[in-house]
């Protein structure tokens, strides 16, 4: 397995860690091959609604196209799918170091962050 990586841009299959690291689209077009277009992860959710119509934001059924996945969930769910699952985007408190990998157990941990109650 090769593993790249260029000052900007990480390639899969190396995962960016926060949601301002850019990243490499590797939606399926429908032809076999993968968008490839650079975008930082937080414009993951304009990038998807724009460029591959998974426009929405409701319980309507979607296919994951990343990567050859194929998983079938919720429109609500895709981008935290491919942050947490193909990306692994992680969210570090900044209060206790703690790091989490998704962004619901980190909004969790802010409610009762140790270092809040001292």
């Amino acid at each position: 397995m090769t593993i790249e990586y260029s000052s900007t841009v990480w390639l899969a299959p190396f995962p960016p860690t926060l949601l301002k690291d850019k990243i490499l689209c590797l939606w399926d077009r429908g032809d076999g091959l993968r968008c490839h277009d650079v975008l930082k992860g937080d414009a993951l959710l304009l990038h998807l609604s724009s460029v591959h119509g998974c426009q929405g934001q409701d319980d309507t059924k979607l296919t994951c196209w990343w990567d050859g996945c194929a998983q079938r969930m919720k429109k609500r769910a895709i981008v935290a799918h491919i942050q947490d699952v193909h990306l692994g985007v992680t969210y570090p408190c900044r209060r206790c170091g703690i790091t989490y990998g998704g962004k619901s157990s980190f909004e969790l941990h802010l409610l009762g962050c140790p270092v809040l109650k001292k």
